[in-house]
């Protein structure tokens, strides 16, 4: 721990016991996974900013106090101006002998004290408690389950990742919140992917309105390919010529397109027009997220490309069947 600390980039470590329970609160069950944390885990990791009942504390002079998330504490309708306790079950990890199923459980009262919501998982899977507690009712004495790093620059990660690792050796496994939450971010990129598809099929179908223009437009120059004829040209320069006013007509629409979408999300991120509220409707900002992504619009670009000179090169290729061929 004092070894995490002394890196440059390390804000805050902090000691986790963490593990699933059954609580009970009102005949209402829940299974919920309970994380034992220091006081100050919940500034440090701004909890207690998302707090939208109660206090933001894990320690009353009557006993252990518990922060749990919004969706779990509506699961048991828990009411925390009530004198009601929730009830924590956990079985007890050293017990081999499982005769007497009554004694196979630790047992213990922690006191609701806030709700939080950050309008993801985290709202229905965790339940916050005191380290001490967290240790007791699973039988631990000064083992953690997990230590948590807060850096002072989430950004560093990639470069102080090695030190790390050599801090901690082979015995640990080193995750960032990427991979903590796999599964999300994986969906998320699956979503992204299949827009991406769906707007190249646009584009796809857009493109046939370039094999008419520029058939339209073969149709429209046969005096002025008579006479390129007459002068000397070949098949393949008139083709070119062809071929470039297509994929010049696909350029400057997608640089057009490409740029009005930049103002929009440059308008977006400086003055917020696509609103999500007035600020009471719960959510974490008031209005729609948006990050510019250079590698997007270079994919965006070049799938332009793509399509269009292959959409321009249909009807180039069937010339002779349009125009008649030199005398």
């Amino acid at each position: 721990m004092a070894e995490l600390q002394k890196l440059k980039s390390v804000q805050d470590v902090f000691e986790v016991v963490s593990d699933m329970t059954l609580m009970t609160y009102n005949e209402k069950q829940l299974l919920v996974s309970v994380k034992g944390v220091s006081p100050d885990y919940l500034h440090s990791m701004g909890i207690d900013s998302l707090l939208i009942d109660g206090n933001a504390t894990l320690q009353y002079s009557e006993g252990p106090a518990a922060v749990m998330g919004a969706i779990a504490a509506g699961n048991i309708q828990l009411n925390l101006h009530s004198p009601e306790q929730l009830k924590v079950y956990y079985p007890k990890r050293l017990l081999k002998n499982l005769a007497d199923p009554s004694k196979a459980f630790n047992i213990d009262y922690v006191i609701p004290a806030g709700v939080f919501a950050s309008y993801t998982e985290y709202d229905e899977k965790y339940v916050f408690v005191p380290l001490d507690f967290a240790r007791s009712i699973m039988n631990y004495e000064n083992e953690v389950t997990s230590i948590e790093l807060k850096l002072k620059n989430p950004k560093d990660y990639a470069k102080i990742r090695t030190s790390i690792e050599k801090v901690l050796g082979e015995n640990y496994i080193l995750k960032d919140k990427y991979q903590q939450e796999e599964s999300l971010y994986k969906t998320m990129k699956s979503e992204k992917l299949m827009v991406f598809v769906i707007l190249a099929f646009i584009l796809v179908v857009a493109g046939f309105n370039m094999i008419g223009t520029l058939s339209m437009l073969i149709i429209e120059k046969k005096d002025d390919l008579s006479v390129l004829y007459a002068m000397g040209a070949r098949k393949s320069l008139v083709r070119k010529i062809f071929l470039v006013q297509g994929g010049f007509i696909s350029l400057l629409g997608g640089l057009a397109g490409l740029l009005i979408g930049l103002l929009v999300c440059f308008l977006q991120m400086k003055f917020h027009i696509v609103g999500l509220g007035d600020g009471s409707s719960g959510y974490l900002i008031n209005y729609y997220p948006v990050q510019i992504e250079w590698l997007d619009f270079a994919f965006v670009l070049l799938t332009i490309l793509i399509i269009s000179l292959i959409t321009s090169y249909i009807p180039v290729r069937y010339m002779k069947n349009i125009v008649v061929d030199k005398k």
